[in-house]
């Protein structure tokens, strides 16, 4: 889920956009993708809001998602591959980038 971080040819500010994010998931269930799995679970607002502080907002847990499943084994060292065979995924591109970005979120 991407959001226009533009209005009115200025950047919103945190609040706006976790603002914006929850009105875009009114009356839907919020769904997570892991980055490196691939897997969507449903998750709740509650429990996106519990995140936040960690993350600096809503949308950085969105955008940086990774399963516990595939944490813990991030944390014993696997590789990507290793994990998503270990996982049994198959034909899930893995953007390093993205991933790299997310490990300081997760202390990994």
């Amino acid at each position: 889920m991407l959001l226009d971080f533009h209005y009115n040819c200025k950047m919103l500010n945190k609040d706006e956009i976790n603002l914006r994010l929850k009105k875009s998931l009114q009356g839907k269930v919020p769904r997570l993708k892991c980055i490196i799995t691939g897997i969507e679970r449903s998750t709740s607002m509650d429990f996106l809001k519990k995140k936040e502080e960690k993350f600096g907002s809503i949308e950085n847990y969105v955008r940086y998602y990774i399963s516990n499943d595939a944490i813990r084994l991030l944390k014993a060292g696997k590789e990507i591959l290793e994990i998503q065979e270990i996982l049994k995924i198959n034909n899930f591109a893995v953007n390093n980038d993205i991933v790299n970005e997310a490990r300081k979120y997760y202390d990994i």
